[in-house]
């Protein structure tokens, strides 16, 4: 059994899918890019599935989406009505119309997601469907439950994030936020499979319904040759993704002051809470280069010109528990070599692929940095090389999606 697969308790009865509705936030990359809500490592993971879902032509997919963009007052657009957004050349999504304020912007997108499915449903009442959503957010998860009851089909849920990081649980909001955890921990025994990042999701939330774990995916074009590239005159130690706590910048940014050597240079790419910590570092320590948020295609082309990429998410935040560090399959698939921190859901067949950081100390992290790409501790181009050849031959979206179609097939 391929070692990212965990199934758990479902019979191998196949059957045949007619039509499969997918609910999730899906838009075209560029418009994710230019969204300040977009999550780019969410956005192409569900990108990546339904594309390749709908490549393998065994059944129609239909795309139901909630356009991720700030809440009134953070940006001024209040009113989003029904549209289409074209993500490729054979996948469109309906946008779903909503009122973008607070608690209406829940209700109202619900109310959309609920009808959409029953009109899609509907139609296809006569033909075996599945009903696939992306995260158990109360909007998502409930309008497709419901609908999936009312119609007698199987409801699935991916689970990529839940709300231990992002919630303070303080004041009206903070009722509102426990009402919303309560709800998006306990319904996802509610469904009829699920399909997990990590192992801890089921065992904690879903232990007797049939799963499968995916970590993710990587798109098919991205798995080309293995080249040399041109080597940079600095030694380049990068990181992309959000900027906080979890993900371990405070770590970065103090282990980074610790090397000395004036040939290193600190390149980080993305956005967050601490941008602000990363530009005040910037003035301190000019070999460190903030590149702020910008398109995820330019973003690949400087991983492949750094010496080592760093993922120092931190790993005793309960979060990490529940989640799987999306960078790594894009870092290992530079062809570059990854230190990275040893995170309860990173499967173990990652390990060797990896250069492991036991401690998180910045002087730990800064030792390792200075032994890795001065060469004393292996050799990165092979690690590299081996990571990206791992990662294109089991993690492409085009195996991916064949898992998770015949884990639909045997509901």
């Amino acid at each position: 059994m391929p070692t990212n697969i965990h199934l758990n308790n479902f019979s191998h009865k196949h059957k045949s899918i007619a039509k499969i509705f997918f609910v999730g936030t899906t838009v075209n990359p560029l418009l994710c890019d230019a969204t300040p809500a977009g999550s780019v490592a969410g956005n192409k993971f569900q990108l990546g599935l339904v594309t390749e879902l709908t490549n393998l032509g065994h059944c129609d997919i239909k795309i139901i989406s909630l356009q991720p963009y700030p809440m009134y007052p953070k940006a001024k657009k209040i009113c989003f009505g029904p549209s289409w957004c074209v993500l490729n050349d054979k996948n469109k999504a309906f946008l779903i119309p909503f009122i973008n304020i607070p608690i209406i912007k829940q209700i109202t997108a619900s109310l959309s997601i609920f009808f959409a499915l029953v009109l899609g449903l509907f139609k296809s009442r006569s033909s075996h469907c599945i009903v696939l959503v992306y995260n158990v957010f109360s909007p998502f998860s409930i309008p497709v439950l419901m609908a999936s009851k009312l119609f007698g089909c199987k409801s699935v849920a991916i689970i990529a994030d839940l709300p231990f990081d992002g919630y303070v649980f303080k004041g009206w909001k903070g009722f509102l936020q426990r009402m919303d955890f309560f709800v998006q921990t306990h319904i996802i025994s509610k469904f009829s499979g699920v399909i997990a990042l990590t192992p801890r999701i089921i065992d904690d939330f879903c232990p007797l319904l049939p799963s499968i774990i995916i970590e993710g995916g990587i798109e098919i074009e991205e798995q080309t040759e293995f080249r040399n590239l041109k080597k940079s005159d600095h030694v380049v130690c990068l990181y992309s993704g959000a900027l906080n706590e979890i993900n371990g910048i405070s770590l970065l940014l103090e282990s980074f002051s610790l090397i000395l050597n004036s040939n290193f240079r600190l390149w980080i790419f993305g956005d967050g809470p601490l941008s602000t910590l990363v530009e005040q570092a910037v003035m301190v320590d000019k070999r460190i280069i903030y590149w702020g948020k910008i398109a995820n295609d330019q973003v690949k082309n400087y991983q492949k010109e750094a010496t080592i990429l760093i993922n120092p998410r931190i790993s005793n935040n309960k979060i990490t528990n529940y989640t799987f560090p999306s960078k790594l399959l894009e870092y290992m698939s530079s062809g570059r070599p990854v230190i990275s921190t040893k995170l309860s859901g990173i499967p173990k067949d990652y390990y060797k692929h990896l250069i492991l950081l036991e401690k998180e100390t910045p002087v730990d992290l800064a030792r390792l940095i200075e032994e890795v790409c001065l060469g004393k501790a292996c050799n990165i181009d092979n690690i590299g090389n081996d990571a990206k050849k791992f990662i294109t031959e089991t993690k492409n979206w085009n195996y991916q999606s064949k898992v998770i179609f015949n884990f639909l097939s045997n509901l």
